[in-house]
């Protein structure tokens, strides 16, 4: 993952419309990651 991607994936998951498994499949990682992406229990300073 890149700053510029877990950017992406909280916007597209703020939107609505994005679930942890579209997110997941489109960034190439699992549903876990996404969700700790979201949550901001990982990359959390950006």
């Amino acid at each position: 993952m890149t700053e510029v991607q877990v950017v992406e994936i909280r916007a597209k998951y703020a939107q609505g419309g994005s679930s942890y498994a579209s997110l997941a499949a489109e960034y190439g990682t699992s549903k876990h990651n996404v969700a700790m992406i979201v949550k901001r229990r990982i990359w959390a300073h950006v």
